[in-house]
């Protein structure tokens, strides 16, 4: 709620995490900040606040969010690494004490390694996120491939815990050719699904 230059922001007492809450109310002072004259009543449900939304103010509160918890000018610094692995990323979550997929997203946005993150849920792509110079997209709703590492989450009830090399077509499809990527995988067991980072080394191609 809003009244003038003042505004007064609640966080549901279902969300626990305290990484999550966290973010709610960063999302929030970004609203505060950010649009002063847009919203003197509103309430942003659960599948607004994360960095994958996408519409107008939304976006902008989680930009906001993010860089308030995970600062691009100390992040650079921590992305800069010769191999991305979920290892660091998870580091990185417990110490600016932020999600692990919020971790995993600022970490392939701001890297200059060609890496994406993907978000799979039922064998399918729910969210994926990548470095500007990626380049391959992973549409939401990609069936995953049995070749890939997280796939063995369904199937033998658990992911290896180190990164291997897989077929890039495994994730990219045909368009990849014979090219080989590294994928990292962890299942997230409370939500039913699987966090996967892809990096093609610097050789790959």
């Amino acid at each position: 709620m809003r009244l003038g230059k003042e505004s007064f922001l609640t966080v549901d007492s279902r969300i626990v995490y305290p990484a999550r809450q966290r973010f709610v109310i960063a999302h929030e002072l970004g609203h505060h900040e950010l649009h002063p004259s847009v919203f003197q009543l509103d309430v942003c449900d659960e599948s607004k606040i994360n960095e994958i939304y996408d519409q107008a103010t939304e976006r902008e509160a989680n930009a906001f969010a993010a860089e308030f918890l995970m600062p691009a000018h100390l992040w650079k610094k921590h992305v800069d690494v010769k191999v991305p692995s979920l290892d660091v990323i998870s580091a990185l979550a417990e110490q600016y004490r932020v999600s692990f997929t919020a971790s995993a997203i600022r970490f392939v946005k701001l890297s200059e390694e060609r890496c994406a993150v993907a978000f799979v849920k039922d064998r399918r792509v729910e969210w994926c996120a990548s470095s500007a110079d990626f380049g391959y997209r992973i549409e939401r709703g990609h069936a995953l491939d049995t070749f890939a590492l997280a796939h063995d989450y369904w199937t033998k009830g658990s992911v290896a815990a180190a990164p291997d090399e897989v077929p890039a077509r495994t994730w990219l499809g045909p368009r990849a050719g014979s090219l080989d990527l590294q994928e990292h995988s962890r299942p997230i067991p409370s939500l039913r699904a699987v966090l996967s980072l892809l990096w093609i080394k610097p050789d790959a191609e």
